[in-house]
């Protein structure tokens, strides 16, 4: 996959992820960093930055793959603050039935949310996206309180 793919990719995910409009554009370096859940990386998941307070611009937002994200060079928010949403779903290990229009008595793998409401739906992550701040590592997240 070309780098252009790539940033493609990511884009589209975050428009399909994250409700959100275009992205802003003001620097060509990526906003960039490092995810842990109890000290161990997240291996899969998304992350997203959404403006707050009276910062403006969309949201913008990307796939964590082996602990790491960097969104898109050519998308990256605007200077402001922001709260910042970070997900990934686990495998359970259950199997639960396959929703229509799957034939019946199929089923699939269950997941679950691995990353806590206060990480994500109730964030209390927050950025300050700055010309001169690029990069943001969240490895002191913890599963329990």
């Amino acid at each position: 996959m070309s780098k252009k793919q790539m940033q493609q990719s990511c884009l589209v995910l975050a428009l399909f992820v994250f409700p959100i409009g275009g992205c802003g554009l003001f620097s060509s370096e990526a906003i960039h960093g490092n995810v842990a859940l109890d000290g161990e990386p997240i291996i899969q998941g998304s992350i997203a930055f959404i403006p707050t307070g009276t910062t403006r611009g969309a949201s913008a937002g990307c796939e964590i793959v082996d602990g790491a994200y960097r969104l898109a060079a050519n998308a990256p928010p605007l200077e402001g603050q922001y709260k910042v949403e970070i997900r990934s779903a686990r495998p359970t290990g259950r199997k639960i039935p396959e929703p229509p229009p799957a034939p019946r008595g199929t089923t699939m793998d269950e997941f679950q949310e691995s990353v806590p409401a206060m990480y994500n739906a109730n964030t209390i992550l927050t950025v300050e996206i700055t010309k001169a701040t690029r990069q943001f590592d969240f490895l002191e997240l913890k599963s329990k309180p």
